[in-house]
């Protein structure tokens, strides 16, 4: 079954309106009321972000943990992507059912999970 041009633009218009509703209109409003908080615009806010040692220990932080989270998963999904690929090996699609399971369960079921491995207060 072969889509017209106007049922692909409705079809892809679905995930765009979803994201648009839940992602950009909430980001959008954070920065309208802390930019313009009684109607105009004023950057004490942004002053403040980058004056304070603690918003800036705040930002570093996760600009240096997105870092080597995205290293991580580079340094292991790769070869992993790779050896999946290329090779058959015995326990392989147990394997890749145990990778991908993270990714199909409920977020709050994933976070259950780790606290009861680790517990409440860490490792």
């Amino acid at each position: 079954m072969s889509l017209t041009r106007t049922q692909r633009w409705l079809l892809a218009a679905i995930p765009l309106i979803f994201l648009g509703l839940f992602f950009v209109y909430p980001i959008l409003s954070i920065f309208k009321i802390s930019l313009f908080p009684e109607g105009r615009f004023d950057a004490a806010s942004l002053r403040a972000l980058w004056e304070k040692p603690y918003y800036l220990r705040v930002i570093w932080f996760t600009i240096w943990q997105a870092a080597l989270s995205t290293l991580g998963a580079l340094a292991l999904g790769l070869p992993a992507a790779y050896l999946f690929a290329k090779f058959r090996f015995p326990g392989k699609k147990l394997l890749r059912a145990l990778v991908t399971l993270p990714f199909v369960m409920p977020t709050v079921v994933v976070a259950v999970a780790f606290i009861a491995l680790i517990g409440p207060r860490g490792l």
